[in-house]
């Protein structure tokens, strides 16, 4: 059994990967998701795991912690397990990990995996607030075999003494390319989004949440389009954050400049005419959106989050100080004028990408983990 919360979003896709490509002749797979956070978009994963042959389940859970309905979630998931012979429970996200890994805990289930896709304590500012989620993934360690992070995530907690180092297995995020076709249309996708042939586009992906720090990538786009007004900016995905992205496009005036998509089916539409990616996030795990940046061989302008293995400093993209809109904004503008610097690292993070990402290495770690699996 698979368990989501956050059924959107780099945890969703990473999610159906897995589930698409694990060979249903050995796995019997049930995924346990919410729609909650993003209806839409959890219906289309959903459909592509089902198709692959797999068992998905709807059981609404929230983000935030409501002790009433998050009780109500567990007492489901748990009637979900006592249903069939369980081997294996891998919980991904802050609060499925908590859910399911009690659940999986209480049902004496063989073996509990955990991939937090970015640990809920690095979004902490207050050091008590930090300190407290991360007891709590300690504790919840206890009750867990394995802790499947990205190289990224390995070294965060490097930084917290006393994780059972034990149990962490180190297994990067991949994309398939069969799932991103290059598109030789760049002229009719410009004029299906409205967007001039001379314009250079920058291209901000990610859901429309605080985490995300859209409020800076507004000022950043300010500033550049001041200096080189031949610059368009995307924002493509949904969110809550969408009426104050729409707020703050008037109050800049940047109406002309910035193009909110919304939610993107064909993400490779958006990667053939930007020419540059931009992330302003404030932490992370390891974003699917670098990967897909670099299959596309685009320039990364990041902020610094623990990232520096993914995107190479000045070598695949440019990494700038979170919340820091000179830095980034001058990183993008010294990428416009000096297109040469631009491909080389789009090049890089190609090369960067097949090397260190791969795939059916990924795919196969998993693979190692479950057959470990000590049936009783």
């Amino acid at each position: 059994m698979y368990g989501l919360e956050a059924g959107a979003g780099g945890a969703l896709k990473h999610l159906s990967y897995l589930v698409c490509n694990l060979d249903k002749r050995t796995h019997d797979v049930t995924v346990v998701v919410s729609r909650l956070r993003s209806p839409e978009e959890c219906d289309m994963g959903a459909e592509k795991m089902q198709l692959s042959g797999a068992r998905v389940v709807f059981v609404p859970m929230t983000t935030q912690i409501n002790p009433i309905r998050d009780l109500v979630s567990l007492i489901r998931i748990i009637r979900l397990l006592s249903e069939r012979n369980f081997d294996i429970v891998h919980a991904h996200s802050s609060k499925a990990g908590v859910l399911f890994r009690l659940a999986a805990w209480i049902q004496r289930v063989p073996m509990v995996l955990y991939t937090p896709h970015c640990f809920y304590f690095q979004s902490q500012q207050h050091w008590i607030k930090r300190y407290l989620y991360y007891g709590i993934e300690r504790l919840l360690s206890m009750v867990t075999d394995y802790i499947v992070v990205s190289d990224c995530e390995a070294r965060i907690l490097q930084l917290y003494p006393g994780y059972p180092q034990a149990k962490v297995r180190y297994i990067n995020n991949a994309i398939k390319f069969s799932d991103y076709p290059i598109l030789k249309t760049v002229r009719e996708i410009k004029h299906e989004l409205h967007i001039g042939l001379a314009q250079v586009v920058i291209a901000g992906i990610g859901r429309l949440e605080k985490q995300k720090d859209w409020g800076t990538y507004m000022r950043v786009a300010k500033y550049v389009v001041g200096v080189r007004p031949n610059t368009t900016f995307l924002i493509v995905g949904s969110g809550s954050e969408r009426k104050k992205i729409d707020l703050l496009i008037a109050e800049f005036g940047l109406g002309k400049n910035i193009i909110c998509t919304g939610h993107v089916t064909q993400v490779e539409k958006i990667y053939s005419v930007a020419d540059i990616f931009v992330s302003t996030t404030l932490w992370e795990g390891l974003p699917y959106v670098f990967l897909e940046a670099m299959r596309y061989q685009k320039p990364i302008v990041t902020t610094h989050h623990g990232n520096d293995q993914v995107v190479v400093d000045n070598q695949t993209g440019i990494i700038c100080p979170c919340g820091d809109y000179h830095a980034i904004a001058n990183s993008i503008i010294r990428l416009i004028d000096n297109k040469h610097e631009a491909r080389t690292f789009g090049k890089n993070g190609y090369h960067h990408m097949i090397k260190n990402y791969n795939f059916e290495k990924s795919l196969e770690k998993h693979n190692e983990l479950y057959l470990r699996v000590k049936k009783v």
